[in-house]
């Protein structure tokens, strides 16, 4: 008696190649089912008019929108993907590129949702004020794997807020006076 593997029928054979086109199809399938829906889900990012970003868990770049890439960075998003703050030094000054990185650390550390106001200086020398709205992003097992941030530009707001201060201040100066 042989210990050599029974050789599997034609028949078995011909069952085995339908069951592999089967899966073979239905992969093709869902793979074009998320190539469409990454399409669209890029789409969907370019077409918002506020920074945004995806970065992984060690800080790095994965995606982010043309709001981001154009008016924060001002350069193609192929150049941002793969990066961290500290890789693009042209943009992010090295003391800037500190203080988001210990901002990110925090969030990682404390996983959740992160909001603050900082100064940034845009792709066409301006500064601005935003709002950075971050969230933590978790795997099926709650690791957390990236964050995600939305930054959304207050600058109009915060200078209307110092002109109705001032004048303010200006009222109740005359208040005083008369």
């Amino acid at each position: 008696m042989s210990n050599e593997p029974k050789k599997p029928s034609y028949e078995e054979l011909e069952d085995k190649v339908d069951q592999l086109e089967k899966k073979l199809a239905l992969v093709e399938t869902i793979g074009a089912e998320c190539f469409s829906n990454g399409l669209f889900l890029q789409t969907l990012l370019d077409t918002i008019p506020s920074p945004i970003f995806y970065k992984d868990k060690d800080g790095i770049y994965q995606n982010c929108n043309d709001a981001f890439s154009k008016m924060i960075l001002g350069i193609p998003k192929e150049k941002i993907i793969n990066k961290s703050l500290f890789d693009l030094p042209d943009l992010i000054p090295h003391e800037l590129a500190k203080v988001y990185y210990e901002k990110d650390r925090h969030l990682f550390d404390n996983p959740g949702t992160q909001i603050y106001q900082g100064a940034v200086k845009c792709s066409d020398e301006e500064i601005r004020v935003f709002s950075f709205y971050k969230a933590t992003v978790e795997d099926d097992e709650s690791n957390v794997v990236g964050l995600v941030g939305v930054m959304l530009d207050v600058t109009e707001l915060e200078n209307k807020k110092t002109e109705l201060s001032e004048s303010n201040s200006q009222l109740e100066s005359f208040s005083f006076t008369d």
